[in-house]
């Protein structure tokens, strides 16, 4: 229980005072008058130190009491009965600042709760949200051969595994790998790019680096490297598509808003004609636009038209138009062979993708596994009206989700992700929790 003194006999009582991110949480205000209305204010700071709150008013019931697990508020930065909503509905705060929220390290965070009844506060609590678990152990590889941090489970092992890979972002999410293994999974967050000893962008990034951290893993007393899964979003899930397919060591993947394809190299966010990926010293073919100067075009014009009308910039239908003119062979070339897989497969996408067509990207995958006869299972969480970034190791429940990316004080573009910040963070929510059953079920699959 979190709970301060203050000068009323109003207190605010939660529980867990400390509890891991994904855990449920209890808010309740009491000693108020029946029929009293009060605001309850959350507020944290991200990793790079910035303000993020929100804010939720409502009427205490016949008894004097608020539960925020039970009553829906009048007003505020979130809609319904949502035990978390004061969590995930916090923005940023200094209208100078144009950010997501910020969290990759696996250190704790510590939310702000404040009561308050017209101007004055009469109640406070704090309390710790937790990536990772007592006895969590942390490995960190800086390389040459493998950069990442690999985060064991308590207890001797071995344990499953399961590698994390980021996106077009590059670099890697400590937080969710160490949440993944306060679950019981060894989780690697593995960089391919981005940062130190790292190619500095998504170019040419060999395969072998991948087969590197396998061997490690491998090697690893407190890991069960016959149960190995891999997990990534948008270009991470492209690779681990791939990777799934080239090498048996892979038993399961989970690629949230993925790619049926194999796309080129970006510099930056810039997408060049180069290879993303390479094996034995060859270039994997990706699909290069057979118009690539109209989809250019197309692009800039979508910029320039969302810059003056502050319309968020949607990438997706660049994406769809290259596919609607590229050549069938070429599509063929640059498609992943999913079927090789040796294991289940899980994809995420939400309709309202923004980045890609996840969604149609999903069902070519599950279209070429029902031809080719694949053996596993293959399940799909199709989350309507969900955005791009909700499946780990971005979409992490009850942090603030991401929907646009925008410039400071309302210069320059806006990038859309899709949804909204309510279907958002309910997907990942859902999504987090089917994750976990199916990394589950290969923990207790036998070698």
């Amino acid at each position: 229980m979190a709970t301060e003194d203050a000068p009323s006999s109003i207190r605010l009582v939660v529980e867990p005072q400390e509890s891991l991110a994904d855990a449920p949480l209890s808010i309740q205000l009491q000693g108020l008058e029946p029929g009293q209305e009060v605001t309850l204010h959350a507020s944290t700071l991200d990793g790079w130190r910035c303000s993020w709150a929100s804010w939720a008013t409502f009427v205490a019931d016949e008894e004097g009491t608020v539960d925020v697990n039970q009553q829906a508020p009048l007003a505020g930065s979130y809609e319904g009965v949502d035990a978390l909503g004061l969590l995930w509905s916090m923005t940023l705060q200094d209208p100078a600042e144009s950010h997501l929220f910020v969290k990759t390290t696996a250190t704790p965070l510590t939310i702000t709760l404040n009561a308050m009844c017209g101007d004055q506060v009469v109640a406070s609590a704090r309390i710790q949200r937790l990536f990772a678990a007592p006895g969590v152990q942390r490995i960190n590889l800086e390389g040459p051969d493998v950069v990442g941090t690999l985060f064991l489970p308590s207890g001797p092992g071995p344990h499953p595994c399961v590698i994390l890979l980021n996106g077009s972002d590059g670099g890697f999410h400590a937080h969710s790998a160490a949440l993944l293994a306060s679950h019981g999974f060894a989780a690697l967050a593995l960089a391919y790019f981005g940062v130190e000893n790292c190619p500095p962008h998504l170019l040419t990034i060999p395969l072998e680096y991948f087969e590197q951290a396998f061997s490690w893993l491998d090697n690893q007393p407190a890991i069960d490297s016959t149960r190995l899964a891999i997990c990534g979003l948008s270009r991470g899930a492209e690779l681990a598509l791939l990777l799934a397919s080239t090498f048996p060591a892979v038993k399961a993947v989970i690629a949230g808003a993925p790619s049926s394809l194999l796309w080129p190299g970006l510099k930056g966010y810039r997408s060049v004609n180069e290879p993303a990926w390479t094996y034995h010293g060859e270039a994997l073919p990706y699909l290069a636009s057979s118009s690539g100067k109209f989809a250019a075009f197309l692009s800039v014009v979508s910029f320039l038209w969302g810059m003056l009308r502050r319309k968020p910039f949607r990438l997706t239908r660049v994406f769809l138009k290259q596919l609607q003119q590229a050549d069938p062979e070429a599509i063929a070339r640059a498609s992943i062979a999913v079927e090789r897989i040796a294991g289940p497969i899980l994809l995420v996408a939400g309709t309202d993708d923004q980045v890609w067509p996840s969604c149609q990207f999903a069902e070519l995958i599950r279209a070429r596994l029902e031809k080719h006869g694949f053996s596993h299972s293959c399940t799909y969480l199709r989350y309507e009206g969900a955005g791009h970034f909700i499946c780990c190791p971005y979409g992490v429940p009850s942090l603030p989700p991401w929907v646009s990316r925008g410039s400071a004080a309302g210069r320059g573009p806006i990038v859309a992700f899709g949804g909204s910040a309510l279907l958002n963070a309910h997907a990942s929510q859902d999504c987090w929790h089917k994750l976990l059953s199916f990394l589950q079920d290969l923990g207790e699959r036998a070698d």
